[in-house]
């Protein structure tokens, strides 16, 4: 069995984005890919994806989509 990468799971995103009719629809099914990936090996997130800094609120990108439709990040 493959590892699900990054691109999968962005491939899965656009597929949700781009079928649903309305702005919930978006985030109901975007999330069920999130979730399973909670729950899942997380082989795709890198190193630089865990930055944090004890001070600050810190985010960090992990991908942001070229046409401005949805953007991934970890805290």
């Amino acid at each position: 069995m493959s590892d699900y990468t990054l691109q999968d799971f962005v491939s899965d995103c656009q597929t949700c984005i781009s079928a649903a009719t309305s702005a919930a629809e978006c985030v109901d099914t975007t999330a069920q890919h999130m979730f399973s990936r909670l729950n899942g090996r997380r082989t795709f997130l890198r190193e630089e994806h865990y930055r944090s800094d004890a001070e600050h609120y810190t985010r960090n990108a992990i991908y942001v989509e070229p046409n401005g439709l949805f953007s991934l990040y970890a805290r």
